[in-house]
């Protein structure tokens, strides 16, 4: 059935939104459902929701290549590329990134959205907008004085419709500010106009695909996840539907709370001998060139000892002993060995993932055959995050 926006605005309060709220939204408009006059109603019934007092917050970023020289991710040859024909960063007409999906570029290009200057840039409406997207520093973007900083302190809430729990930008703002070892900073640079020339600017900030080594997969959705299991009705967590949505209302700063110190202690205490980190191996194909996942998804289906997995992964917080669910993402994959079955590869961006075992050294490791059976089956390589070297197997 088509909803309308007093339909999701009337949802919304159901759920908990409240009129003078700031609300950092990640909405899937698939998710929601048809709506009548389209993805800019779900943006527009939100900002009804909190009415003209409150704020609608949502992460916008950038397209593809304006902040990726210096990351690690590009070939020589690709950043030259860049550096010689991407144009200057504008925050003003910037598209928003792809990955974030259509609300985020409607909600951008709505009159009245105003944007950080920032490549690393959010966008927000309402009379809270411009306090909340003050003062973004250039370095540690998501740490102190970004807005997520400024949505805790004024305490605002996170609304998910549908999405990813694995997404949830706030989380970015834990890993700045909680204190743990060994954190990864990147460094990358952006194509600004500086006096009529364009230059690339560096800018440094906490990785935010691994902000440390020990992270295990989908880690953002294990935490959410548990925060609203253990905190859902009491005022810092609500979950029902919005249009057709599996929706969530989270206390960002209650939720920043819960996270610093699952963060702090999965750092210190997933660490091996000496220090060490553990290391992920890669099965990828070269040149940058994604495996699809229906591809992925098909060689399981026909080969008899994999199965995709469905049952949550687990890891135990080191402080408190409490155990970590975390939910199977999509094109998780297991393998039997013997009458069992065991974690295998997991699918992620257009990569297959697993931690790296030193029983893999062992030629007839089982695990360790079928990966290398699966890399042929798809054309693709074997390397590990820890240096350029393949795995010959």
């Amino acid at each position: 059935m088509t909803a309308t926006r007093a339909d999701i605005t009337a949802d919304l309060h159901r759920l908990g939104v409240r009129r003078g709220d700031s609300i950092l939204v990640h909405a899937s408009v698939r998710a929601v459902g048809p709506v009548f006059g389209g993805p800019d109603e779900i943006h527009l019934a939100i900002e009804d929701a909190v009415g003209p007092d409150g704020a609608v917050l949502m992460y916008l970023s950038v397209q593809e290549g304006l902040d990726d020289i210096g990351r690690g991710v590009l070939s020589a040859e690709e950043e030259a590329g860049l550096r010689e024909h991407m144009p200057t960063f504008d925050p003003a007409t910037a598209r928003a990134a792809r990955d974030h999906g259509v609300l985020a570029e409607f909600f951008r290009t709505w009159p009245g959205t105003i944007v950080t200057p920032h490549p690393t840039r959010f966008g927000a409406r309402g009379d809270k907008a411009p306090a909340l997207l003050a003062d973004q520093p250039w370095d540690f973007a998501l740490g102190a004085r970004s807005p997520l900083d400024h949505l805790c302190a004024d305490g605002g809430r996170v609304l998910l419709l549908g999405s990813d729990h694995d997404a949830v930008t706030l989380l970015h703002y834990a890993e700045h500010i909680a204190d743990f070892p060994d954190q990864v900073i990147t460094r990358f640079e952006v194509p600004l106009l500086r006096d009529g020339r364009r230059v690339w600017v560096p800018c440094l900030d906490v990785d935010s695909n691994q902000a440390h080594a020990s992270w295990p997969d989908r880690f953002f959705a294990a935490i959410v996840d548990r925060f609203v299991t253990e905190r859902a009705g009491t005022g810092e967590a609500a979950v029902g539907r919005v249009g057709a949505s599996d929706a969530v209302l989270l206390d960002a700063m209650a939720l920043v709370a819960f996270a610093v110190p699952i963060m702090e202690a999965m750092a210190r205490g997933n660490r091996g001998e000496g220090g060490s980190v553990s290391v992920e191996l890669i099965v990828m194909r070269l040149d940058r060139v994604q495996i699809p996942l229906p591809e992925w998804t098909e060689i399981v289906a026909l080969d008899p000892d994999l199965r995709l997995r469905t049952a949550p992964d687990e890891a135990t917080n080191p402080a408190t002993g409490a155990v970590i669910r975390i939910a199977a993402g999509e094109g998780d994959a297991e393998l039997r060995v013997g009458d069992s079955w065991v974690p295998f590869l997991a699918y992620r961006r257009g990569k297959l993932k697993t931690r790296y075992s030193r029983d893999f050294e062992n030629t007839g490791n089982p695990v360790r055959t079928k990966i290398a059976a699966v890399a042929r089956q798809l054309k693709a390589v074997i390397a590990t995050d820890a240096g350029d070297d393949l795995l010959d197997w």
